[in-house]
């Protein structure tokens, strides 16, 4: 990782473009946790750096370490405003429908459907919890309705049975 090292002689700085086009080619050669220390190296120096804070996010992902992409995303979305949280605000909804976490999808929709009401992959995404919350309330009814008649059958004694005569 020699050539990520800035050179003596010429001072690069980590916020440089240069800086995130050598993180983007990490990860498209599939370097991730190369590119996520590279990032956090460089968020370390400038933690306002929105895209690096996004890419860091994006190679959380891609590395299956979605909590900590849950909570890189809710910082970086905690600091932008406007037309700049609307990949944050879907990523991170994504990273929420992964983990089942579908009643806070569904907050999170909220919000970003104040800032883009019109924005069609939010709507998507909304639908996409509202089917994820309704099979979650399906699960848990099935399994009390079984668990009930689980214990209806164990409280049941042999006396308690109809005979037929």
């Amino acid at each position: 990782m020699k050539a990520l090292q800035p050179r003596s002689k010429h001072k690069q700085s980590v916020r440089s473009p240069e800086f995130l086009r050598t993180a983007k080619a990490l990860l498209l050669r599939r370097r991730t946790a190369e590119a996520i220390n590279l990032l956090r190296r460089g968020l370390n120096l400038d933690p306002t750096c929105n895209e690096a804070a996004l890419l860091l996010a994006k190679s959380l992902v891609a590395d299956k370490r979605l909590q900590e992409a849950r909570s890189a995303l809710e910082k970086l979305l905690d600091r932008l405003e406007g037309d700049e949280q609307l990949e944050p605000f879907i990523l991170l909804v994504r990273v929420l429908l992964v983990q089942h976490e579908a009643n806070e999808a569904l907050r999170v929709l909220e919000q970003a459907q104040e800032t883009f009401p019109e924005e069609e992959r939010l709507k998507e995404l909304h639908t996409k919890a509202l089917d994820q919350l309704d099979e979650q309330v399906y699960s848990l009814i099935e399994k009390d309705v079984v668990d009930h008649e689980h214990e209806l059958e164990q409280s049941l004694d042999d006396e308690d049975l109809p005979t037929i005569n």
